[in-house]
């Protein structure tokens, strides 16, 4: 996880990567909260970002939530334009917000978001519901009507599962991180396979596909 940048970033990155590390995270929030104000389209990151796509690495953005500054659509587009062989999964849906249906600005600014997944080569996780929607409680229908918005734009492909624990634990158990989705999802088993297993896989550790 990226919290820091530095001037030799990019040969420390290939030194990483000859150490087996295939994965790049950049938490946006986290960077401006250090160093007061980072674009995710600077050229600090956007040389990273080239010397991953050179590697063939998976670079993950955690673009801060999305009423925050650091959360910058047109930005990470420019990057998905400038590394079109780069694979990037973007955080948490996207970060949506209780109510942002009523908010049509933020609404426009996250649909922005979920619309990336039109260049092809990025995917989204659907984590932390239960901390994006903590005064909803399970089952987040709130929180999964998202997740069903983002699917129908990205297909169940794009689409990775995970916890975000240990934070999330204080609102969600395990199995209901689970339960929610195969619940709710509208999922089929084969695409929760897919969705629970089979995507992670295949984008991470080139699985099977």
């Amino acid at each position: 996880v990226s919290v820091e940048i530095r001037m030799d970033s990019v040969q420390a990155l290939s030194g990483w990567y000859r150490k087996g590390i295939r994965v790049l995270k950049f938490e946006m929030r986290g960077l401006n909260e250090f160093y007061g104000s980072v674009n995710v389209d600077c050229e600090e990151i956007l040389s990273l970002c080239r010397e991953a796509e050179r590697l063939g690495m998976v670079v993950v953005f955690d673009p801060g939530p999305i009423h925050f500054p650091c959360s910058q659509p047109q930005g990470l587009k420019r990057i998905l334009d400038t590394c079109r062989d780069l694979k990037v999964v973007i955080c948490h849906m996207g970060l949506p917000r209780p109510g942002l249906r009523q908010q049509p600005e933020l609404y426009r600014k996250w649909k922005s978001v979920v619309e990336l997944a039109d260049c092809g080569h990025v995917w989204f996780d659907v984590t932390a519901i239960p901390d994006l929607f903590d005064q909803e409680g399970f089952p987040y229908q709130e929180g999964m009507s998202y997740f069903q918005e983002l699917k129908e734009q990205t297909g169940i492909d794009r689409l990775i599962w995970g916890t975000d624990i240990p934070g999330t634990f204080q609102r969600a158990t395990y199995r209901q991180m689970i339960r929610m989705f195969e619940q709710q999802g509208g999922l089929t088993e084969d695409e929760k396979d897919r969705l629970f297993y089979r995507n992670a896989d295949q984008l991470y550790f080139a699985g099977p596909q």
